[in-house]
């Protein structure tokens, strides 16, 4: 789950962390999609080796951020990582804690990702891969829909 405050995408809580620039672009999968072609794959007579799965549609943090300021109509705050705090980072770290000199590496190069892997495996596995802002889309509609039922008084006895 990449859009959740555990990898720094508060959305709810109104906080996101933009690793570097925030303008490397990625191809997000739903969860459920991978986990459909992966039954799928483990029941093909001749499956791949190596099978890379990418989304439908390609956005940057920064346009992640951007998605669901419009759908919730707020401002989301950005808490900016600069890539050079990130590469110190990525080399201080690795001695005490080589997870988290892995994830600043990471961010690194994610953020000067230009492109990544498309639809076609699922496609080619006879399955439609829901886009990102769909599920922002949804996510943001249940989102609301709990809002607006929170502050919506109990009908009077």
């Amino acid at each position: 789950q990449w859009l959740a405050p555990e990898r720094r995408f508060d959305w709810r809580g109104g906080t996101v962390t933009i690793f570097g620039t925030g303008d490397g672009r990625a191809a997000y999968v739903a969860m459920e999609d991978v986990a459909e072609a992966v039954v799928r794959l483990a029941l093909h007579p001749d499956p791949p080796s190596l099978v890379e799965l990418g989304g439908p549609e390609m956005m940057s943090r920064n346009e992640l951020v951007a998605a669901f300021e419009q759908r919730l109509g707020r401002r989301i705050r950005r808490q900016r990582i600069p890539g050079l705090v990130m590469r110190a980072l990525s080399i201080a770290l690795r001695p005490v804690h080589p997870g988290l000199a892995s994830v600043m590496g990471m961010g690194i190069q994610s953020d000067s990702r230009d492109s990544a892997p498309d639809d076609h495996v699922f496609r080619e596995l006879g399955i439609e891969p829901r886009p990102v802002s769909a599920y922002i889309e949804e996510l943001t509609t249940a989102s609301l829909r709990q809002a607006v039922q929170r502050s919506t008084p109990a009908p009077r006895r």
